[in-house]
């Protein structure tokens, strides 16, 4: 044999060799506790809802499964964190598609890339955000606020928790569609806005609909509007945003779960299979939707393909918003 076909040899015993290992790795997968990284502070919605995931995912798995916080630079950190894991299915990411549609556009120096870096798993739940106004506006519907807003231009204002947030870009997106000029002013942190809607500081805001029906049902404020293509299971008296009016409003929000890139398709299959056994179960679903999450489901290849559409939605929003974070 020459040595070109002992070369070649070798290498073929190498890539089976491989390929083997693989195997077996996804067969004993999972050999150690799995962590789910979450890029927000512990408490908020998507961590809590993480957690009730990850409590039922560790008897599936036959290990344990631990979230981990990791906030900060608009979920960057959490991000970079996750890209750069082994891709062997013991670390994933509870993520939302702000941070990985949205920061694409709104960071100049973002150090991942959320197609290339991830391996879709699947969508997790969507996150029900409502349209708030005051009540002693004087307005009842969606409608009604157009309407007020277009007699005085520049006259109203709304607000957010965040420069480019899907609820800053909502209000966007509403100036847009329906030509009115409503002021965003940025606040620090949701409470600030509901505090300042109740007080009459701000006029309106989009914001999740959690913290927002108990000021409702108290007469504090009103809400007109859902983003999303459905009503609320937590709100079903209250209309979608194209229901009301805004024929192709469009954007939603929603968390997911991915991996690093490369992760083996038989332990993506796995958890995917896993995760979605979980997301059906009634009571993960009473608990998830009390917390403002729908559980969603579906296959990896329903949210590549959801992140791939909606990335150039979210770019162009932010750009037409001009929001920009240095």
């Amino acid at each position: 044999m020459t040595n070109f076909g002992r070369l070649g040899l070798g290498l073929a015993w190498a890539i089976a060799a491989l390929a083997g290992a693989a195997a077996v790795n996804a067969a004993d997968y999972p050999e150690r506790p799995v962590k789910i990284i979450v890029p927000f502070t512990p408490g908020g919605g998507v961590d809590v809802m993480t957690r009730i995931l990850a409590q039922k995912l560790a008897p599936a798995l036959g290990h344990a499964v631990v979230v981990e916080n990791k906030p900060g630079a608009g979920g960057a950190i959490a991000a970079e964190a996750v890209a750069k894991s082994a891709a062997d299915g013991h670390t994933l990411f509870a993520t939302t598609n702000a941070i990985m549609t949205i920061n694409t556009a709104l960071y100049k120096d973002l150090r991942y890339d959320p197609r290339r870096d991830f391996a879709p798993v699947t969508l997790f739940a969507n996150l029900v955000v409502g349209l708030v106004v005051n009540p002693d506006l004087g307005v009842k519907n969606v409608a009604d606020l157009v309407a007020l807003a277009k007699s005085k231009p520049g006259g109203l204002s709304g607000g957010s928790p965040n420069i480019g947030s899907v609820t800053h870009l909502s209000l966007a997106l509403l100036n847009k569609m329906a030509g009115v000029n409503i002021v965003h002013i940025p606040y620090p942190g949701g409470p600030r806005v509901m505090a300042a809607v109740v007080s009459g500081e701000l006029q309106m805001a989009f914001s999740d609909i959690v913290p927002v029906l108990p000021l409702a049902k108290a007469g504090k404020v009103l809400v007109i509007g859902v983003i999303g293509g459905q009503r609320a299971a937590t709100a079903p008296d209250v209309p979608t945003m194209e229901e009301a009016g805004l024929k192709g409003f469009e954007l939603s929000a929603w968390s997911a779960i991915f991996a690093p890139a490369g992760t083996p398709a038989e332990i993506i299959a796995r958890l995917n299979r896993e995760i979605r056994s979980v997301l059906a179960e009634p009571d993960i679903k009473k608990r998830l939707i009390a917390l403002g999450g729908e559980p969603i489901g579906g296959s990896p290849e329903e949210l590549g393909e959801r992140l791939r559409r909606e990335l150039p939605l979210w770019t162009a929003l932010v750009r037409g918003a001009g929001a920009k974070v240095e």
